[in-house]
């Protein structure tokens, strides 16, 4: 009974000569059993003991590094607040030169700091998060398109495509849902000498959860260390890599940041890329985007964008919105549909061949022509208005700038 109840602290009594074996293997079994009790139990102590001394020493250490970055971060914002004057002011070409230098040695050093402070936050579980409420489509655009220039300058393609069924809205930390899209993007852009950047994003409303989907064309990593690639301090050789500072701590903050907020993170690699993904909860979502507006509903366009991604992407929103839409990836599909069909707007990418032709032709349809361009310029503006161009659009394309475009074209079109 004593057994039952969970106690071996008492002796058992003796018994008649026949039980007094039995009754003697069972004292030596009561007393084995509550040794180990006590040796489990002062165990326990020395864990929770120990375990109370690192969560003691992570803080501190977050707290050390605080002050610390504080202390260096001062100094260092003056010198590149010193060194951007500088390169306003007139320098000769060397000057200029190590004027460029500082500044980004010192901005690299900034960017290291605080990376450092991230992690050791993230850590001791002292990061602190804002959820707010916010259009989700908005940071991601806006944090695409900080690092599309940068994209664009390597010869590279961004394409960004947040599907129709994303909240409009939805609470959680911008600011931290910012910072894991940068750091994924930023590694996909160093890694990637030629081809695509793409980002695409898709709720899955039966889970919950949202989808972030960074692609790129660069030369992969070995399936094997996936999982490595998010620990700290891990770096994998790749010849094709800007060569600039780096830590080895941007995945592994995105992890700590990501698992913190309730996700999960991963990443997968075969011939011709990589796609890092990551997930989060959906919380008090608004609705999501209008699947159609009847006012395009008389509106037939015709896409020609050589690439795939970005077609389908293009694609999928005008029909979305109630338009029909033909696509075409090359120049010939193009001119066939123009001769087989009547287009109210024919959309074009600047990259495609034959593009004068294409243009007289799309121009003798009568239809409205927009031109798809990474960077809009002077002498742009000037060759749109020789042939016939309605707008340009400028890559990677944002919803609401398309939308707006597409709903002029239909506020000029003759009332049924």
């Amino acid at each position: 009974l004593q057994f039952e109840n969970g106690d071996f602290t008492k002796p058992i009594p003796a018994a008649d000569y026949e039980l007094a074996e039995v009754s003697f293997h069972l004292e030596a079994a009561r007393q084995n059993v509550q040794n180990r009790l006590l040796k489990l139990e002062a165990t326990e102590a020395r864990l929770l003991k120990a375990l109370h001394s690192a969560q003691e020493a992570a803080v501190n250490k977050a707290q050390v590094l605080a002050a610390m970055s504080r202390e260096v971060r001062t100094p260092m914002n003056a010198i590149v607040s010193t060194a951007e004057l500088l390169l306003t002011s007139t320098l000769d070409d060397t000057q200029q030169h190590y004027a460029t230098l500082v500044r980004a040695s010192a901005t690299s050093l900034l960017i290291s700091l605080q990376n450092l402070l991230d992690y050791s936050r993230l850590e001791a579980q002292q990061m602190e998060f804002r959820y707010v409420r916010f259009s989700i489509i908005e940071v991601i655009e806006d944090a695409f398109l900080q690092d599309a220039k940068r994209a664009i300058d390597k010869g590279l393609n961004p394409v960004v495509f947040v599907h129709p069924n994303v909240p409009a809205e939805t609470k959680s930390d911008p600011l931290r849902l910012r910072q894991i899209l940068q750091i994924i993007l930023d590694n996909a852009i160093r890694f990637t000498r030629i081809g695509d950047i793409t980002l695409f994003v898709k709720a899955n409303l039966e889970r919950g959860m949202i989808r972030y989907e960074i692609r790129d064309t660069g030369p992969g990593f070995p399936p094997s260390k996936a999982d490595d690639l998010f620990q700290p301090f891990t770096r994998l050789e790749n010849h094709y890599e800007d060569r600039k500072e780096r830590n080895g701590l941007g995945l592994a903050i995105a992890r700590l940041v990501c698992v913190q907020m309730g996700g999960t993170i991963g990443a997968s690699s075969a011939e011709g890329g990589s796609c890092f993904w990551f997930e989060l909860p959906i919380v008090e979502a608004e609705s999501t985007w209008p699947e159609e507006n009847p006012t395009l509903k008389a509106l037939k366009v015709l896409l020609i964008e050589p690439h795939h991604f970005a077609n389908e992407m293009m694609s999928t929103l005008l029909t979305s919105w109630g338009a029909d839409v033909h696509t075409a990836l090359r120049p010939d599909e193009g001119t066939e549909l123009l001769e087989n069909n009547q287009y109210t707007l024919v959309i074009l990418d600047q990259s495609i061949l034959n593009m004068r032709d294409m243009l007289a032709q799309a121009r003798q349809s009568g239809a409205r022509i927009f031109w798809l361009l990474p960077f809009d310029s002077h002498r742009h503006r000037l060759h749109m208005r020789q042939h016939g161009v309605s707008a340009c659009i400028r890559k990677p394309i944002r919803r609401a700038d398309l939308l707006a475009r597409v709903e002029a074209v239909v506020a000029l079109m003759p009332k049924s």
